[in-house]
Order: C-alpha cells, then structure tokens, then sequence
C-alpha cells in the first residue's frame, strides 16, 4: 500500500532504588541558553540516536559546545554560547571521533531530500537538519515572520499520502510531526519564500486530528554523522 513508517529509539536501563528498569525512546532535553543553543543539542539529540554509539560517550552540551570552540578567528571559549555555525558543529562531530557528512539544501527538491531521509533512517541514522524558522500569521496564516537560523535533530519519517518527519526541536519536545509542504502559498514581505519547500511543523486538535503548520522551517543545511568508516556520502549511492 505504499505506507511507511519508522522512528529511531534505543534502550535505556534505569536504576530506581534498585528496581531495574528500561525505557524505549531517545533522550530529549530542553535548549539551555547558557551553555547551549539549538545547534549544540541537535548534536547531542543525533549521538544519542545513534544506537551503537555508547550512551556513556555522549557528552554533555557544555562539553559539546567547548569541543566546538577553539582559538581559531571567530571562536569564542566562554559562555553563554549564543549559537554555533555549520564548522563549529562539524569541529565537534570531529571531537567525538565521528565522521560527517554534509550536503547543501539549497536548490534540492522536495523528493530527493525525502529519499534521503528515508535512507539514512532505515541505515539507523539520525539527520541534523539547519534552516530558517518563519512563523506564520495574518489572514489563513500565509504570511512568513523570519525569526533566525535553527537546527533540528529528523528521527523519524512516515509515509503515506503525506510526507512527514519525526524531530527532536529543542524548543517544542521530543518526536515533533514535520510535514514537507510546498511554500507557494506563503510570503515574506510580500515575495516569495526562497526554496519551494519547508518542514512545516504541526501541532495536535482538540479532536487528534493535526493542524495545519504553525510554523516553517526553510531548508539550507544537512549533516549526517556516521562512523569513522563510512567514507562516502548518500548521494552518491543515490545517482
């Protein structure tokens, strides 16, 4: 029938007053302005999705973001960290003896980008995902506010009639439904949004059913980290 469906978890063991227990899900925790900002728990949101990464290794997000930031021109060693740019992140995927792997957005359509998704998501692997947050207003909320530069953790997708991407948004919580919608009808001081698509971020009705985006993120950035191994990125597999 076409429909699919997958989300990335793993085991947790817990340990309450002796009482042995597990938990099947991933770690989620709030953006934390002081030692970490958006792109620094994205990191930390993906090591943990990755299932044969040792929970023990991850480090926290102050570690993170130091790991980010050295003596080069540009960087800065104290806190508050206000955000990290696409090479800091790339820096500390390198400190935590990872491999990268980073494609532009800009430009690629909307079913190769889901392709994509879905490969790595079967391959158990998460997807940072950087790009422009626009909230949506006026009259049938077709009018884009850009509000900054944002990254995400994608964990999941599901098909079926609809596109949709499973998240980890540091600001919204853990498994947020993202649906891949087409911007035609949205516009940003009277012009037109700058892809032809963005992950339109959805909340639940009263009636559970889901609503219709409440907010947009512009693609621009992807960054995959894998094992050290994996010398060749997806696309080219792909074409």
């Amino acid at each position: 029938d076409g429909k699919r469906k997958r989300r990335l978890s793993r085991e947790y063991q817990v340990d309450l007053f002796g009482i042995n227990l597990s938990v099947e899900s991933l770690a989620f925790q709030e953006q934390d302005k002081v030692i970490a900002a958006c792109a620094t728990t994205a990191i930390w949101s993906a090591l943990h999705a990755l299932q044969w990464h040792s929970i023990r290794s991850v480090h926290s997000c102050s570690e993170i973001t130091m790991n980010a930031l050295n003596d080069r021109n540009g960087s800065s060693n104290s806190f508050p960290n206000t955000e990290l740019n696409a090479e800091q992140m790339l820096r500390s995927i390198d400190a935590e003896g990872l491999r990268h792997h980073q494609e532009s957005l800009r430009g690629i359509d909307e079913k190769r980008f889901f392709e994509t998704v879905v490969s790595h998501i079967d391959s158990k692997l998460p997807l940072i995902f950087i790009g422009d947050v626009h909230t949506l207003r006026g009259p049938g909320k077709t009018r884009a506010v850009h509000e900054g530069n944002h990254a995400i953790c994608i964990v999941g997708y599901k098909q079926d009639e609809e596109q949709i991407l499973y998240i980890h948004d540091d600001r919204l919580g853990p498994y947020v439904r993202a649906k891949l919608v087409p911007t035609a009808g949205y516009l940003i001081n009277r012009k037109t949004m700058r892809e032809a698509w963005a992950l339109g971020l959805q909340t639940m009705n009263e009636d559970g059913t889901w609503s219709e985006p409440v907010e947009l993120i512009e693609p621009d950035v992807l960054i995959v980290p894998t094992d050290k191994k994996v010398h060749l990125p997806f696309y080219y597999a792909l074409e």
